[in-house]
């Protein structure tokens, strides 16, 4: 009699990289927004008729052009976003270097929705450390959360799911499934 195993086996390493789609998106509407600002309100720049709005749009083209900047960077980027080893979590950014977060040091996950009229506008997965760093605790925000007891003190690290190339909730049921592995 031939038995047949089921059992799946996990690899120990799973990476997961920026979403095509949503950076592309990202690309295009903040390209048309800085350029069309650049054309069409080209003599509003001028800071000698109107200083004010010649600095908000000024500000607003900045903030799109970093838009594009960021964007591009997560299409033409190699290097995964997120890493789960057997006993680690590596966070990649897109412009500063990674971080390395133990499993063992980890208390839980827990996602934070911010709204913007109604919409959900970001999700991120905070992590939440047994104790954190002693840069972070001498922080000042740190010490704001303290006071004032706000539920995310000891999440040092965040993990912004806009951009990963999969839903928040499997994210997060994969970390919570790691985290328990490294637990017992």
């Amino acid at each position: 009699m031939i038995e047949n195993n089921t059992n799946k086996i996990e690899p120990s390493i799973i990476s997961f990289y920026s979403n095509i789609e949503k950076a592309s998106l990202m690309l295009i509407g903040s390209s048309i927004f800085t350029f069309g600002c650049i054309l069409v309100f080209n003599e509003n720049i001028n800071f000698k008729l109107n200083l004010f709005k010649g600095i908000m749009f000024f500000l607003g083209i900045i903030l799109f052009g970093f838009g594009v900047i960021v964007s591009f960077l997560l299409l033409i980027r190699k290097k995964p976003m997120i890493t789960l080893t057997e006993n680690e979590l590596i966070i990649f950014n897109v412009i500063r270097k990674e971080k390395i977060v133990k499993f063992k040091d980890i208390k839980s996950f827990f996602i934070v929705n911010t709204y913007h009229r109604g919409f959900v506008s970001s999700r991120h997965i905070f992590v939440e450390m047994k104790k954190p760093s002693e840069k972070y605790s001498n922080s000042w925000y740190y010490n704001i959360y303290k006071i004032f007891g706000v539920e995310m003190v000891n999440s040092e690290y965040s993990l912004q799911t806009t951009f990963i190339d999969i839903n928040h909730k499997e994210l997060l049921k994969i970390l919570n499934k790691k985290l328990k592995q490294n637990v017992a």
